[in-house]
C-alpha cells in the first residue's frame, strides 16, 4: 500500500518533518551505504522567495538527513536546461547552492549512451549521475504551468534528461 504524506509546515518545521518523512518511509535503511541523487526543481536563476524553485531549506533538510544516514555519496543536482546561464550560477542564485553543502552537480555533465531495445530509438543519452544512482529522491516544486496547468513529480524529472 502506498504511503502520502501531507503537512503543513511552518518555515522552522522543515527539518523536523524531513526527519519524520525518512522515518515514515524507512529512508536510512535504504541509503547507507549508497549513491544517492537529490533531484530539486531549478528552473532558472530566480532568487527563493519567487517560488519557482525548490526551496532550498528542504535540501539543505535533506542533505542532512543523507549524512545522518551515512549514504556513501551524495549529490544534488539538476540540468534546468537554461542555455542562457551557468548552472552553478542558476543553483547558486536560487539557493540550492549553498543548501547542497557541496554536494551539488550539473547532472547533464557527463552522459552516456545505452542503447534500447525499441521499434522507435536504437539507443537513449542519460545522466552518468542518474544512471549510477542507487536511490533518485525527487523534490519537486508543486506549481502552475503554462503546457501542463501544473506542475509536480513527473515534470521535475525531465531535468534529468541531458540537453
Amino acid at each position: 500500500m502506498s504511503k502520502v504524506i501531507i503537512s503543513d509546515v511552518q518555515n522552522n518545521e522543515i527539518p523536523e518533518i524531513i526527519k519524520n518523512v525518512f522515518e515514515i518511509f524507512g529512508v536510512e535503511d535504504k541509503v547507507k551505504d549508497k549513491k544517492v541523487l537529490v533531484k530539486p526543481n531549478i528552473l532558472g536563476p530566480f532568487p527563493p522567495e519567487r517560488g519557482v524553485t525548490t526551496d532550498p531549506r528542504v535540501i539543505s533538510a535533506i542533505v542532512q538527513e543523507l549524512k545522518k544516514c551515512r549514504s556513501k555519496e551524495i549529490v544534488v543536482g539538476d540540468n534546468s536546461g537554461s542555455i542562457h546561464f551557468d548552472l552553478f550560477k542558476i543553483a547558486k542564485i536560487t539557493g540550492i547552492l549553498d543548501a547542497s553543502e557541496g554536494c551539488y552537480r550539473n547532472i547533464a555533465g557527463e552522459v552516456l549512451e545505452v542503447k534500447v531495445e525499441s521499434k522507435f530509438i536504437d539507443e537513449l543519452f542519460i545522466s552518468k549521475i542518474v544512471k549510477e544512482a542507487d536511490y533518485v529522491i525527487n523534490v519537486p516544486k508543486f506549481k502552475t504551468h503554462s503546457l501542463t496547468t501544473i506542475t509536480g513529480a513527473i515534470k521535475n524529472m525531465f531535468g534529468i534528461i541531458p540537453g
